[in-house]
């Protein structure tokens, strides 16, 4: 069975004040744990970016050779509705 997590990384965070997934805690950017947590229970991961540039500071930070795609979803848009529209 084929199975998949979604990683929604595209919120604009305004009350963080900064892209929280790629904020360090001890050393490497948050969203690196959830890779790392996730990488051994599912066959593809998929990560909702928020614009291209954000696409392309996530990219490096994913591990290889999972399939990594990145999906743009208006900011106002519920997660809910922008899982359906994977």
């Amino acid at each position: 069975m084929e199975r998949a997590a979604v990683i929604l990384a595209g919120g604009s965070s305004s009350r963080f004040g900064r892209e929280k997934a790629l904020v360090r805690l001890a050393g490497k950017p948050l969203i690196c744990y959830v890779f790392e947590k996730v990488a051994d229970i599912v066959d593809e991961v998929i990560v909702v970016a928020s614009s291209e540039g954000q696409k392309k500071r996530l990219t490096p930070l994913s591990r290889e050779p999972r399939q990594i795609r990145y999906r743009r979803l208006r900011l106002t848009q519920p997660s809910s509705r922008g899982v359906q529209r994977l």
